[in-house]
Parts: structure tokens; sequence; C-alpha cells
């Protein structure tokens, strides 16, 4: 269940090509995949000695955001960097833009991938405090990458981000490096591990973590980069089917409307154009003088490009 649920970088990358589902399919939640490690099972084995559960090795930890408001992850640049590019990875291919506000700390221009993402957002939309009473509409995140970096401080802005009630993800060098106010801390443990430190544990679980490249991010920033939700979509989503009347209405689909329609294109200088489906926003026609001058229509076999 947790690796259908919480896919390592490798699916995180063919989700946002395409090759595999579940792109935007995250819920209210905000559950983070850290690496894979010893993960304790539903299973309780009751003998003499008590009442345990069995571990599971090599399976995905997850921390939930909504309990974890402020999570660090500390050792050198090299393994936070690539850490961190993967969290912001899994972030952005589980939130759609209308659900994920993601602001990043850019030094030395090492995260410039990042503005390509639909969910990137000025650091000022992150630190605006919500109005009182008003519902959270998504998740804000705040990925602080050094956090000996920061002009007036890192504590200050992490403390004014957790404030207007965003999450803050950060990232420092050493143990001591930690701004105040974090209580979660992914720290070095034995064997090129991390150990995951809560409030409740210093000697928490251990987490081989999930660690990618610069190329990585660029494909996700680059595959990301041209797509938007529509704000309709959160009313009941575009229909999985249209029928020709329905496309051509209110201007009807009898031979009268057909024939009232060509006299009114030929009484005037037009260009080729036929409406091909529906948007949030209404009909969606192709020009084939704007568009064109040529229009591929792709799909597998089966999908319905013979009957378009």
């Amino acid at each position: 269940r947790l690796w259908r649920s919480r896919p390592g970088p490798r699916a995180v990358l063919a989700t946002v090509d395409g090759v595999l589902p579940g792109l935007w399919a995250g819920g209210d939640g905000l559950p983070l995949r850290l690496g894979l490690g010893a993960v304790p099972t539903r299973v309780a084995w009751v003998d003499s000695a008590g009442r345990t559960h069995p571990t599971v090795d090599d399976t995905p930890v997850v921390v939930d955001r909504a309990r974890v408001r402020a999570l660090a992850v500390v050792g050198p640049a090299r393994g936070t960097d690539g850490h961190l590019r993967a969290l912001v990875g899994q972030l952005c291919a589980t939130h759609a833009a209308n659900r994920l506000a993601l602001g990043v700390t850019d030094p030395d221009g090492a995260w410039a991938w990042t503005r390509l993402l639909p969910q990137h957002a000025d650091l000022s939309v992150l630190l605006a405090p919500q109005p009182p009473g008003a519902a959270a509409d998504g998740h804000r995140v705040l990925v602080v990458t050094r956090a000996d970096a920061v002009d007036g401080g890192s504590a200050a802005l992490i403390t004014r981000a957790l404030d207007a009630g965003a999450h803050v993800i950060v990232a420092a060098t050493e143990r001591s490096g930690v701004p105040g106010g974090v209580a979660t801390v992914v720290a070095p443990g034995p064997d090129g591990r991390h150990v995951v430190e809560t409030v409740e544990s210093s000697s928490g679980s251990l987490v081989t973590l999930d660690l990618v490249g610069t190329w990585w991010a660029d494909r996700v920033g680059r595959a990301l980069a041209p797509l938007r939700t529509s704000e309709h979509s959160r009313g009941g989503g575009l229909p999985t089917a249209v029928s020709l009347a329905q496309v051509w209405q209110p201007s009807g689909s009898s031979p009268t409307d057909i024939e009232r329609r060509w006299r009114a294109r030929s009484d005037r200088a037009t260009t080729p154009a036929a409406v091909v489906g529906v948007t949030a926003d209404g009909p969606f026609s192709v020009d084939l003088v704007r568009d064109g001058p040529h229009v591929l229509v792709g799909g597998t076999t089966g999908s319905g490009k013979s009957e378009f």
C-alpha cells in the first residue's frame, strides 16, 4: 500500500512525464516520503513477552506534514540538495497549483528550475498572514535550501512562515544550525543512513533518503511547466465525453442552423475554424490560420482518433 501511495523518484518522474497515472491526485493531506527504512506493520504479534509489531524493511518512510509543520534535513549540501529536490518534485507531482503554493529560497541560483513549476509562488504569498477565521485553501510550503544563507536569518523567516500557516522544509549543514521552532529533524546516522528525530524521540527510525540529481529536477520542472488547472474543475470537472450537438449549443445542430452558419460565414472573410470540444470556459475551437497550418491528432488505437 505504501509503495503504491508513496512512490519513489523514478515513479514520480514517470508520473509527471505522463507514463504513469496519478498526476495531482493528492488529497487534502500533505504526507511526504523521505526514503526507505524499516516500518512497523499493522500486524500485532502477541506472546508471553507482550505485544509487538513486526517491521518490514525497504519500505517508504513517510512523515505527515499535517502533524509536522517544520522539517529540517541535516548534512552536506550535496546530500541535502538532492533530498530537497526529491521532496519538491514529489509535492508538485502530487498537488496541483490550485492546491499548493511553493516558495523556495535560492541564494546561489541553483534552484532556478523551481520557477518553471506552476506551483511556484513568491515568498510574499507564503508569508502573508491568513485572515482571522479564513478556511485554508490548499497548502503553502516554504523550502529554505540553506539555513545559513538567508538575509536577516532563517529563524525569523521560518517563524513568519509558521505564523502565516505555511509548512517549512529547511536544510542545514550541521545539527547546531537547525533554526529554532523546527521540531522534526532528519539527521545523519550510521551506515550512511539518517535518523528521523522528533520531539517524542531523538532515536527515531532509520531511513535511506531519496536523492535525485539536477537532471531529474530539470525534467520535472520542464514536464510540469506548461500544465495548468482550471478553478472550475473543483465544481465537478469536464465531462468524459461530449457530442457534436452539445458542442454546437446554443447555435443549434439542425439542417436549418447549419445552413444559417454557412451563409453567415460566406458573407464575410473568415478563416477555416472548427469547434472541436469544450473546456471549463466553454467551446474550444481550432483555427487553421491562427493555430495551423497543420493539426496533429494523437492517441493510441481505440482512443477515438477516427471518430474525432
